[in-house]
């Protein structure tokens, strides 16, 4: 399955779910992020992304000089788009 599909059929849920505004905005903006530091790597397919691209993205961030409680926040998004 595209990772496009999954993130529309995702913010369709969350929307669903009666998430806040300002909450459905930070999944948006955290998600489509990710997406496209994966879209990198040549990875459209939601079968496609591993462990390692979640991971190294996480690792991009941290040499950013992102904040450990930025980095958890964008966690939780990415492992709730995940799920």
């Amino acid at each position: 399955m595209l990772l496009e599909d999954v993130l529309k059929e995702f913010l369709f849920n969350i929307e669903i779910q009666n998430f806040t505004k300002k909450a459905r905005k930070s999944y948006k903006n955290n998600n489509l992020a990710f997406l496209n530091y994966i879209f990198q790597f040549n990875t459209v397919k939601l079968e496609d992304v591993t462990p390692q691209h979640i991971k190294a993205y996480f690792s991009y961030l941290q040499q950013k000089g992102r904040k450990a409680s930025y980095i958890n926040g964008i966690l939780i998004n990415i492992r709730s788009f995940f799920n």
